[in-house]
């Protein structure tokens, strides 16, 4: 198993503690350079195609874009490799679960049956999906846990049995937090998602009743699942948490 972890140089804090929190698990963990956001230069991102030139500048902060340029470098390499790849970012804890499913994704995706795969997503927003008989669903996780250290520790050494997690039809996650991608979802996201949309494309945000222009990669990527055009599926909950409190990419809706 093999995990690219998304870390910017000047966040040598992040990488430490990532190691720390998750260096015990027998996986191979690469640490990738963010595109740091405070070098995005926008109006040369519009005037290479990478988002429209009308796309006014609040849609897209420096933090958004720099996370947007590094998953298209990412998915580059993924598709250059030829390889299958979890991507998380480095403000994640993983449980021993982690290997189990990424094997579970790893299967999906080789089957075809999905462009990607959730192994981890942002807890402070509701996540919608369907169940294998249709069933669709919004919920939203409680976030205490996630910085409670007790509940830490125990996550991070304890596997739980499969019966307490559900695998299912993502329809709308936020947060990049931990992905996995085969070489031909990398080419399909690639294909759909890139260039950014500009504010005339809404995503519709399930159980806020509203739409919101596409803010950064995860939401051009729930745009294209409520248009059909990705499929993803995760597991739920899933074997990765985060804080979300030290955000170096997007404001949050």
């Amino acid at each position: 198993m093999r995990a690219l972890v998304i870390n910017l140089d000047r966040r040598p804090d992040r990488w430490q503690a990532f190691q720390n929190l998750n260096g015990h698990l027998p996986i191979e963990f690469e640490r990738i350079a963010g595109i740091d956001g405070q070098t995005v230069d926008f109006v040369r991102l519009a005037a290479t195609g990478f988002m429209p030139a009308h796309a006014p500048q609040q849609q897209y902060t420096p933090g958004s874009l720099g996370i947007a340029l590094t998953f298209q470098s990412l998915f580059q390499r993924i598709v250059a490799e030829d390889t299958t790849v979890l991507i998380v970012e480095d403000d994640i804890i993983l449980s021993p679960d982690i290997i189990k499913y990424y094997d579970v994704a790893s299967d999906y995706l080789a089957r075809g049956e999905c462009d990607l795969f959730y192994l981890g997503y942002n807890f402070n927003t509701p996540l919608a999906f369907e169940n294998f008989l249709g069933f669709k669903a919004l919920i939203k996780f409680g976030e205490n846990a996630t910085v409670d250290p007790v509940f830490i520790e125990k996550f991070r050494h304890e596997s739980t049995p499969e019966s307490d997690h559900l695998t299912a039809r993502i329809m709308h996650a936020w947060g990049m937090c931990a992905l996995v991608i085969s070489p031909q979802g990398a080419a399909k996201i690639l294909t759909e998602c890139f260039p950014l949309a500009g504010p005339d494309q809404q995503v519709f945000l399930f159980g806020q009743d509203r739409h919101i222009p596409p803010i950064g990669i995860d939401s051009m990527i729930n745009l294209r699942l409520q248009q059909m055009r990705l499929v993803a599926y995760g597991v739920i909950p899933p074997p990765s948490i985060t804080p979300n409190n030290d955000s170096d990419t997007i404001p949050r809706y």
